[in-house]
């Protein structure tokens, strides 16, 4: 679906008289894209992804602008209550870009629309920023470790790897402010503000600078205003101009295209009888490939999408949507989706999320349902949310259907006395919060809507996307989703991890005394004894408060130093394991001398001639033999070497005599981790001192 972003399940209202059923105002391009948006949904339903109910035009843009902008952050503090936030995350879209979406939006079809894609003119237009792992990303602060500028909060950006050969450093990323207008930049990052653009200056130095108007030269269309650098107008050197042109409509000349001198076209339309067009879906009239999305157009039927009988590489290249062994069509009988089969026919074979994950997914065969619906556990294993006694997957729950929870019925209806029902729709009467239409809340025994501003709400309100208020408050979850104002010093108070719920005053805690009774007591400070929290800036470790790099956040455990490692769930240095301890074998936490064990505790390592199925679980100086698997003696100074019988560590494999001779030290060449004393050699060039970075 193109608008799949709209996930409503995180969706929450504002609370004052005035802003009930509105949002935070919606202005420019954007809001342009989102009212075209609301026509679309009235238009063609099942454009959302899933239904959504509002009443009225602004609260339609309302609800899309929050849903696709707004997300929850989580900060799971260990020992106490999960905290939450939210952060905001708006689409770069200029008004070409603005026109060419609302311009599709109003003309394509549905079916169109539904599949979407990444080469339909409103992809950028909901293209958010993402982290190295693909989601939403930008919650380090300044001076925090990053992997990547998206890492970073939207006013910073996170500096590249400084290196220092000399010494074998590698000084660690971390998040800085973005540039003003005249400061020194590099390509490729965001190290400039908004409305700038890292280009060379006179003085051949690259500098921030603000973005380009029409017709000045560019090299690319980050550094034009319009967002679009044409090359048709400068050719030759990989040069061209910067254009407000190039939407749908726009004029254009389909003889640059055909010379291969570029499109006067912006990305992914093209130029069609002196026109920017949007390309076509498979199935319709074309006269060139580039008039289609997948760039297959069937000249001799005048149509996107290959024909069946001709070669493919997956369903969508086909008319047919089945590509079977590289053909287009297969045997009788072949399918990629239900949809293609007989009313009590399923797909048998198709690979359907959550069971499997793939590209290019296998084409099946129609079959009874009966027979050949996908195997299961529980319902979450199902796309229709229904796994039956026979742990097959069965048909998705309607209206009337019976149900044992609320899950078997969503999102059209809930499940009220073992029948699904339909969810109460805005300003009618309900029973429980979750039931009403989303994004609706049931409060007070009516629809109402949930809280559309992605900040921290106040004390009175509903909370931001159904979790986060400010810091003087919490969130309720049992009284209409509200935020409450939180406890003081000695106050009573309550805590709860699932629900992050911890309603003390910053720089308090809620502790049960011996009685049971709980109330707010103060965090301890570093170096005090501890049961699970601590002040901020300290960690709770073997029951006393320990200072930094102890509770350092981290992402490998080569981000910690030597004598700690990073937790795989708490994403924390904490000090190495000693024998005995319970360790997670992913997390590389026992001491050097020790390896976690299958008892998942930390063991000694495995002694000469001992079984063996990996090198690290022998002990220092012996290796595992690949010969009989068993711990061998590694060799040593002047012994020969080869790729089945290593060096004792400090010691290398000599690439032309094959002996062992001293491994490099910090700074000097390398190929191979082997090669350095440290063990760590940076991407194939010199050794580091450790694996760790040093914060600069």
């Amino acid at each position: 679906m193109v608008f799949s972003a709209v996930m409503l399940a995180g969706i929450g209202g504002c609370d004052d008289e005035k802003a009930k059923g509105a949002g935070a105002t919606v202005e420019g391009p954007y809001a342009d894209v989102l009212d075209a948006l609301c026509n679309t949904i009235s238009r063609c339903p099942n454009a959302a992804g899933r239904p959504f109910a509002y009443r009225n035009r602004n609260e339609c843009i309302a609800i899309l602008n929050f849903a696709f902008t707004c997300r929850l952050t989580e900060i799971d503090a260990p020992g106490s209550a999960v905290r939450f936030g939210v952060k905001e995350l708006r689409p770069d879209i200029n008004a070409a870009q603005s026109a060419a979406c609302v311009a599709w939006l109003n003309t394509a079809s549905c079916d169109a629309i539904e599949r979407g894609g990444d080469n339909t003119p409103c992809s950028q237009a909901f293209d958010l920023p993402e982290d190295d792992d693909g989601h939403n990303a930008g919650t380090a602060k300044l001076d925090e470790s990053c992997t990547s500028d998206a890492s970073c909060l939207a006013n910073l950006y996170c500096t590249p790897e400084q290196l220092d050969r000399e010494q074998g450093s590698v000084a660690c990323r971390v998040c800085k402010p973005r540039h003003g207008e005249g400061a020194a930049c590099s390509q490729y990052t965001r190290q400039c503000q908004d409305g700038l653009h890292c280009t060379y200056q006179e003085d051949d130095a690259r500098r921030c600078a603000p973005l380009d108007a029409d017709d000045a030269v560019c090299v690319d269309s980050e550094q034009c205003t319009s967002g679009f650098c044409n090359y048709t107008l400068q050719q030759g050197g990989g040069w061209g101009k910067c254009d407000s042109g190039g939407v749908i409509g726009a004029p254009c000349d389909e003889a640059t295209e055909s010379q291969g001198l570029g499109s006067s076209c912006r990305q992914p339309y093209y130029c069609d009888a002196g026109s920017c067009r949007a390309r076509r879906s498979v199935g319709e009239p074309c006269r060139s490939d580039y008039a289609c999305e997948r760039y297959r157009c069937d000249q001799e039927a005048g149509l996107c999408g290959v024909a069946d009988g001709q070669r493919c590489s997956e369903h969508e290249d086909c008319r047919s949507q089945v590509c079977f062994e590289g053909t287009c069509g297969g045997p009788p009988g072949a399918c990629s989706a239900d949809s293609q089969c007989a009313d009590d026919e399923t797909c048998a074979g198709l690979c359907r999320p959550p069971n499997c994950s793939c590209s290019g997914c296998p084409t099946g065969i129609c079959t009874s349902k009966a027979d050949s619906s996908p195997s299961c556990v529980d319902d979450f294993d199902c796309d229709s949310n229904n796994c039956l006694a026979t742990k097959r997957c069965g048909p998705a729950a309607v209206i009337g259907s019976a149900c044992t929870d609320d899950f078997r019925c969503y999102p059209l209806g809930y499940c009220a006395n073992n029948v699904c029902v339909e969810r109460p729709g805005p300003g009618q009467e309900c029973t429980r919060i979750d039931t009403c239409q989303e994004p609706f809340l049931c409060v007070e025994e009516r629809c109402q809507i949930m809280n559309l501003i992605c900040k921290p709400a106040r004390a009175g309100q509903r909370c931001a996307a159904l979790r986060v208020c400010d810091d003087a408050s919490y969130c309720d979850l049992f009284d209409g989703v509200t935020c409450k104002p939180r406890a003081a010093a000695d106050q009573p108070c309550s805590q709860s991890r699932f629900l992050g719920v911890d309603n003390c005053i910053k720089g308090f805690f809620c502790m049960a005394d011996d009685s049971g009774e709980s109330s707010c007591k103060p965090r301890p400070k570093l170096g005090e004894a501890c049961s699970g929290v601590c002040t901020e800036g300290s960690y709770c470790f073997e029951s006393v408060c320990q200072a930094d790099p102890i509770g350092r956040p981290c992402h490998s455990s080569g981000s910690c130093p030597d004598a700690l490692y990073c937790h795989d769930r708490q994403e924390v240095c904490l000090p190495r394991l000693g024998k005995g301890a319970a360790c997670d074998r992913w997390d590389q936490s026992c001491r050097s001398e020790y390896i976690c064990g299958s008892s998942n505790t930390c063991e000694d390592r495995l002694a000469l001639d001992a079984r063996c199925d990996d090198t690290i679980e022998c002990a220092q100086n012996l290796y595992c033999s690949r010969d009989n698997y068993t711990c061998q003696l590694a060799a040593t100074a002047g012994q020969p070497c080869d790729h089945s019988t290593p060096c004792v560590p400090g010691l290398r494999c000599s690439s032309s005599e094959r002996i062992c001779e001293p491994a490099a030290t910090a700074g000097e060449s390398c190929s191979s981790a082997a090669d350095c004393q440290s063990g760590v050699c940076y991407q194939y060039s010199f050794c580091q001192a450790t694996a760790a970075c040093t914060m600069p």
